[in-house]
């Protein structure tokens, strides 16, 4: 009998923590398309560096455009390599921390219904 109440009390916080949390749900249910915007934004600020450092190179060495001349790689390659970890280190937060400050105050269980919410929507698109 005592099992009984003390999952009842438990159940009981976990109702209160919902309604507490339920206003932010549309919040979790935005994170996965918040995450793949932040990537794809940072792969299209890296492409563009790469695209300014090729037309640079166009530019600047001769004999580039009739395959005389080799093209500087390792500049490229340091430019990729630079934004890429740069770039990703905000959607890596976003990964990192959402999970420890949305379990902290509102529940684990709450992020899990946004993130159902949102999985969700995907399947019945």
């Amino acid at each position: 009998m005592r099992y009984f109440w003390l999952r009842l009390e438990s159940i009981k916080k976990s109702i209160h923590k919902f309604k507490k949390a339920s206003s932010w749900i549309p919040v979790w249910a935005m994170l996965p398309y918040w995450f793949s915007a932040m990537t794809m934004k940072s792969v299209g600020s890296a492409a563009l560096k790469m695209v300014e450092e090729v037309r640079r190179q166009f530019n600047t060495i001769p004999g580039l455009m009739e395959g005389t001349a080799k093209p500087d790689y390792a500049n490229c390659v340091k430019i990729s390599t630079d934004a890429s970890i740069k770039e990703m280190i905000p959607p890596g937060c976003l990964v990192m921390l959402t999970p420890l400050i949305v379990g902290t105050f509102f529940g684990v269980e709450t992020l899990l219904i946004g993130e159902s919410s949102s999985a969700f929507l995907i399947v019945f698109h």
